[in-house]
C-alpha cells in the first residue's frame, strides 16, 4: 500500500463529496456543509488550513434515504451501522475503497477508507437542562463505545497506561461474556439519538456522538432554507441560518484565527491507496 499525502487526502475528500451532492441533488435530499467544513467555507471559502475532512448533516429522513437510494456499484460506498458488519459509529460515512484508514482500534474496526462524515439530525429538548442530561447520557455511551473499540496502547505515564489497558481489559471480558458487544453499544447510541424524534421540539442537533456538548443543539429555524456557499471553488448548501450555527458551536469571534499554537488537526490516522 502507499501512504496518502495530506494533498491527496483533501482531493479525495473533495470528489467523495461531489458525489455526495450529486446523489442528494438527483433524489432531492436536503443535506447541509457542517461543524469545521462550514467554518472553512465562511471563513477559508475551503479547507481550514490545517485540516483535510469534511462533514455533513442532515435530517434524519433524508439520512435514512440517503442510504438506501445509494448506488450500489462504484469507488464510493456509503456505511453505516445498518449495512456494514463491525461498523463502529452511529452515524455513517462515504468512504473511497480504493483508500483504507489505520486508526489506533481494534483490527476487525479497520472498516474504513477516507470519507466524509455524515451526520444525521435528531430532535433535541427543547428544555437546556434536559438538553445537558441528554448530552451527559450521549457521552457516557460514547465513552463506553470508544473503550470498546480501541486497542491497548501507552498513555502519558505508566500508572495511566495500567489503568488505560485494565479499563479496556474489562471490556474485552465482558464481552466474551457476552454481556455487550460494540454492535450493542451502537444500537443502544443510535436509539438514545432518536429518542426526541416522535416529540414536536423547535431544537435539533447532533446526538450521535458527543462532541461541542450544547454546541450542538441548534434551532430547526436555522434549517428552514439552504444557502449556497463556496468551498474549494464549488458551491454547496449550507443552513440559512449558518451564522447563528457558527455563533452557537465555535463562539463570536468565528472569523478570527485561533493561536497559532492551536492550528493543528486533531486526527490520529494514516489514510493509504490500497
Amino acid at each position: 500500500m502507499k501512504r496518502m499525502t495530506k494533498n491527496e487526502r483533501k482531493l479525495c475528500n473533495l470528489s467523495i463529496l461531489g458525489y455526495i451532492d450529486e446523489v442528494c441533488s438527483r433524489n432531492n435530499l436536503r443535506y447541509y456543509l457542517s461543524a469545521g467544513t462550514l467554518l472553512g467555507a465562511i471563513r477559508h471559502k475551503g479547507f481550514i488550513p490545517w485540516d483535510d475532512d469534511i462533514d455533513v448533516m442532515m435530517p434524519r429522513e433524508d439520512y435514512e434515504r440517503l442510504f438506501k437510494v445509494w448506488p450500489q456499484n462504484g469507488i464510493y460506498k456509503a456505511l453505516c451501522n445498518n449495512n456494514t458488519a463491525h461498523f463502529p459509529y452511529a452515524f455513517g460515512k462515504v468512504i473511497d475503497n480504493r483508500t483504507l484508514k489505520l486508526e489506533p482500534f481494534r483490527k476487525q474496526f479497520q472498516v474504513i477508507g477516507v470519507d466524509v462524515d455524515v451526520f444525521p439530525l435528531d430532535n433535541f429538548p427543547d428544555d437546556e437542562t434536559e438538553s445537558i442530561r441528554y448530552l451527559n447520557e450521549i457521552a457516557r455511551i460514547q465513552k463506553k463505545l470508544n473503550k470498546h473499540i480501541i486497542s491497548y496502547s501507552k498513555a502519558s505515564t505508566p500508572l495511566r497506561t495500567i489503568v488505560h489497558n485494565l479499563i479496556i481489559l474489562m471490556y474485552r471480558f465482558q464481552e466474551w461474556l457476552g454481556i455487550t458487544s460494540v454492535e450493542k453499544i451502537v444500537h443502544q447510541l443510535s436509539e438514545c439519538a432518536q429518542r426526541y424524534n416522535n416529540q414536536d421540539t423547535e431544537h435539533c442537533g447532533i446526538t450521535t456522538l458527543y462532541h461541542y456538548g450544547l454546541g450542538e443543539r441548534y434551532q430547526k429555524s436555522w434549517f428552514d432554507e439552504s444557502y449556497n456557499v463556496t468551498f474549494e471553488g464549488k458551491n454547496y448548501p449550507a443552513p440559512v441560518g449558518y451564522d447563528e450555527y457558527l455563533r452557537n458551536m465555535y463562539g463570536s469571534d468565528y472569523m478570527q484565527l485561533p493561536p497559532e499554537e492551536k492550528r493543528k488537526s486533531h486526527h490520529t490516522f494514516i489514510a493509504y491507496w490500497t
